[in-house]
């Protein structure tokens, strides 16, 4: 009643590790393989759009130009942890507190018992969460049919920032890195998996738009009919 009540800090040396986080570098190297074929069988059969490529070529450029020169102190820990923030949301998680500063900050939440499993994701967020152009992707779908260009140029912009936020976050001191049971080789391991399945899909997008997604579903689709021969 008489004095201040000490706010509790986060805990930032707690270590995480689970299955799920561990299986989950397989599973995105698969899908990663697979999304590369997929994206070789199109090209063999369609012809490359070299518009949509220069234009995201010229874009993505420009996403990491505004990223490492335009980007404060400041700017680059409030990405970080609204990566935090935003796999805490996902992870059906609960945010009590965020902390920015400059050069310095931290995302405090609450991890329930039943998706305590998704810790890691947290820890790792700022380094393979792709915060602003996830959307973007997702966005363009339904917008690449009227505004090509428009969605073409601001997931290259956005991703970017994305690709370089997230590099120059690694090659920073982070004790994010050391809190996953595994070390070098787990986080890495995960970071080339989950980053090189994205950029995959983002090329392909990129490179083939709607015919491409159509292509792919195609090719599931017949995929799913001989694997579902196979067992009559």
């Amino acid at each position: 009643m008489f004095w201040k009540r000490k706010k509790k800090e986060p805990d930032t040396k707690k270590r995480f590790g689970s299955l799920a986080f561990y299986f989950s570098i397989p599973t995105t190297t698969v899908l990663a393989l697979l999304v590369g074929g997929q994206t070789i069988y199109y090209f063999k059969h369609h012809p490359l759009d070299i518009s949509r490529i220069v234009i995201f070529s010229h874009s993505f450029l420009a996403g990491i130009l505004v990223a490492s020169t335009l980007f404060s102190e400041r700017i680059k820990t409030l990405v970080h942890e609204l990566k935090h923030a935003a796999v805490v949301i996902l992870t059906g998680n609960k945010i009590k507190e965020i902390s920015v500063g400059s050069g310095e900050g931290h995302v405090h939440y609450e991890a329930y018992k039943e998706t305590s499993h998704l810790e890691p994701f947290v820890a790792m967020a700022p380094y393979f969460f792709p915060l602003f152009s996830l959307p973007i992707l997702i966005a363009s779908f339904f917008i690449d049919p009227f505004y090509p260009t428009a969605a073409l140029y601001c997931l290259g912009i956005f991703y970017g920032i994305d690709l370089t936020t997230g590099y120059l976050e690694i090659t920073s001191y982070q004790s994010d890195l050391k809190r996953i049971y595994g070390g070098f080789i787990a986080t890495r391991s995960f970071l080339i998996s989950t980053n090189l399945l994205y950029l995959l899909l983002v090329l392909f997008w990129a490179f083939t738009g709607r015919p491409g997604l159509f292509v792919s579903l195609q090719l599931l689709s017949k995929a799913a009919q001989a694997a579902g021969g196979q067992f009559q």
